[in-house]
């Protein structure tokens, strides 16, 4: 096995003591949902079934598998990116890998928010956002290479530190992307490239590593050269960071070590497109919810109804209150007393909206960021037309749905959304809103009112269903026919449908 300049000395694990009581994480990136979903993914599958924490070798395969993506042949770039995984897990991209070179130790440490020996879904997050530019730009990029070349955790940096993480970078840049053609090979042979051309490649990757001592001396040297610095002297991180400016600014080396860590985020030939809207909300709301990576039905149910919640807030204390219930500092457990959460109306909301592989294939375990996104901008169809919600759970297609059958649906959305807005009036509006000067009357009237409404549900709903159904139909009429009768004379509940669904649409747009 190859090794780096390192020594077996800087090889072993930072054994420095945790730094006082764990701190707490919260995600703090602006990764596309398509990147984190990746990135979510990625995690799930390297971490024991039975943890929500990463170690050092799920963390090693997890890069191994992004970086991977980085040497793909664009002429096999499909085949490589359907078998990356069975690659990973038989150890055929790790060969001649140093896995404990201290290019990955130090990443390993990087990303180890506690210095607990583990990683969590939300620093991998974080950090990769820094990584990839995503996070304080180009200066996040430059504060993530100092704490890389920071070799012995001291907050200065050398120039030999630097070289020997250059080192081990070159190695691991050599050694996989050996590996990476050595799996494709079969592929491209079979497609046409020449035998000779194959070699010749291969050869031309290898040719680089007898040099490789004095090619990332040269490189740490010209890192330093911009700082004045002799190379027996070391650099803090603001002297290090405020003499790189971009990305060109950077030797080619470091460059180099950039671009292919891109791969992490991207596993595609184009590039990420980061000029729409802001995904922070909907990759925060999924990630509060599964630190596993995969979302449970209970997590999705907690997300709907905290979604839901906000927009049921009344107009005095919706900025107050929407900021804790969209950040998940309030318990949307809190929000469910008399709430029937497996109920139809919830059911109609997750298995209309969130259609998962899960059914299908029993070893997921949840449901992914990818599923939950596309999940809620069906949301944004649905909130536009309550009519197509309440319709679509009385019946579907052809199947005929009489008036009492359709007075049921109603009454079960109706009693879901007044049961919710009396909880969010009794446990967060109504402090609030006696703080603010509103006299307890006031609020004891409307509570009243909701009750009131709760109790005659059955017979309002009863009636609204008969004055929708028209007599040409006869005794019931199809779930279509319903909808046309119910958007010719739209009942109070669609409205009340249409604004707790913008709700969880609400997720994947910019919230100021």
């Amino acid at each position: 096995m190859l090794r780096s300049l390192v020594g077996s000395e800087m090889c072993i694990r930072d054994s420095s003591p945790p730094r006082g009581p764990l701190a707490p994480e919260s995600l703090d990136c602006d990764l596309e949902w398509c990147e984190a979903g990746l990135l979510c993914n990625r995690f799930h599958e390297h971490i024991p079934t039975v943890m929500s924490t990463m170690d050092h070798d799920g963390f090693v395969n997890l890069m191994i598998e992004g970086l991977a993506h980085s040497f793909f042949s664009r002429e096999a770039f499909d085949h490589s990116k359907a078998h990356v995984q069975e690659w990973v897990s038989c150890g055929a991209l790790s060969k001649n890998v140093d896995t404990h070179s201290v290019f990955f130790r130090r990443f390993f440490r990087i990303y180890d928010h506690n210095n607990t020996g583990t990683v969590t879904l939300v620093s991998l997050l974080n950090k990769t956002a820094q990584v990839v530019g995503v996070a304080n730009g180009f200066r996040g990029q430059a504060e993530f290479l100092f704490g890389l070349f920071d070799v012995d955790s001291t907050g200065r940096i050398s120039q030999q530190g630097v070289q020997q993480v250059l080192h081990a970078f070159a190695e691991l840049f050599v050694e996989l992307s050996s590996n990476v053609f050595g799996m494709e090979k079969p592929f491209l042979k079979a497609n046409g490239t020449p035998e000779n051309q194959l070699t010749q490649h291969l050869e031309q990757i290898r040719s680089v590593l007898p040099g490789l001592a004095k090619l990332t001396a040269q490189e740490a040297a010209a890192l330093f050269e911009p700082m004045s610095l002799s190379p027996h002297q070391m650099a803090n991180k603001d002297k290090f960071v405020s003499q790189f400016t971009s990305l060109d600014s950077l030797p080619k080396l470091t460059r180099k070590l950039l671009g292919v860590l891109s791969g992490i985020t991207n596993n595609s030939l184009t590039m990420i497109d980061r000029s729409g809207v802001s995904s922070r909300n909907l990759v925060q709301a999924f990630v509060d919810k599964s630190p596993t990576g995969r979302l449970s039905r209970r997590g999705l149910t907690t997300i709907l109804i905290s979604c839901i919640a906000q927009a049921c807030l009344s107009r005095e204390t919706c900025d107050e209150l929407a900021p804790q219930l969209r950040t998940a500092a309030l318990d949307a457990q809190l929000l469910c007393s008399g709430l029937d959460q497996v109920g139809e109306f919830m059911e109609w909301l997750v298995n209309s909206n969130f259609e998962t592989q899960t059914r299908l294939d029993p070893r997921e375990s949840g449901l992914s960021l990818t599923d939950f996104a596309v999940g809620v901008e069906r949301f944004g169809r649905h909130a536009q037309d309550g009519a197509y919600v309440l319709a679509s759970m009385a019946g579907r297609g052809d199947a005929h749905v009489p008036p009492d059958q359709m007075a049921a649906v109603l009454e079960r959305i109706s009693r879901f959304l007044t049961q919710l807005e009396l909880n969010i009036m009794l446990t967060l509006e109504k402090p609030l809103l006696l703080t603010q000067g509103i006299h307890p009357e006031t609020l004891a009237q409307r509570e009243h009112e909701l009750r009131a409404l709760l109790a005659d549900l059955a017979s309002t709903c009863s009636q609204t269903a008969r004055q929708l159904s028209c007599p040409q139909d006869g005794d019931s009429c199809p779930g279509a026919r319903w909808m046309e009768l119910i958007r010719a004379n739209p009942p109070s509940l669609c409205h009340k449908v249409q604004v707790a669904l913008s709700g969880v649409f609400g997720l994947s747009l910019i919230h100021i």
